[in-house]
């Protein structure tokens, strides 16, 4: 990158309160999942390795070039993308918890965990 260039990073964190509440449906392997740091995804098919980063530890990876600008969590409070059946089910519900995903996942105690959370940072000159 150029200094002045960004990176927008979308990472999976180590903390999903939507996977844990999975072991209240008996659901144990999802529920655990994140916590062994890595895990093997099956997507269509193909079989790969996942892992998960807390933002420190991308921040770290990025090193001192990079400054970070904003960081902001998805599917915190709205479900994520495994628990597809629920906007179908509610959709008055998921449009309002999403809405509290786009107001309150900047939030500095609530940007790090969810299904996801977007890195946004700024390269400068190293």
């Amino acid at each position: 990158l150029r200094p002045g260039g960004w990176v927008v990073w979308v990472v999976m964190p180590p903390v999903c309160p939507w996977e844990w509440a999975q072991a209240l449906r008996g659901r144990w392997g999802v529920a655990g999942r994140r916590l062994r740091g890595r895990t093997v995804a099956h997507v269509e098919g193909a079989h790969f390795a996942t892992y998960y980063y807390t933002p420190a530890a991308v921040a770290r990876a990025l090193g001192p070039a990079f400054r970070p600008v904003r960081r902001q969590s998805l599917a915190l409070f709205s479900p994520p993308a495994f628990l597809d059946g629920f906007p179908r089910r509610f959709p008055r519900l998921y449009r309002w918890l999403a809405g509290l995903d786009e107001r309150l996942g900047v939030w500095p105690i609530l940007n790090a965990g969810g299904d996801f959370f977007i890195l946004t940072a700024q390269f400068q000159r190293p």
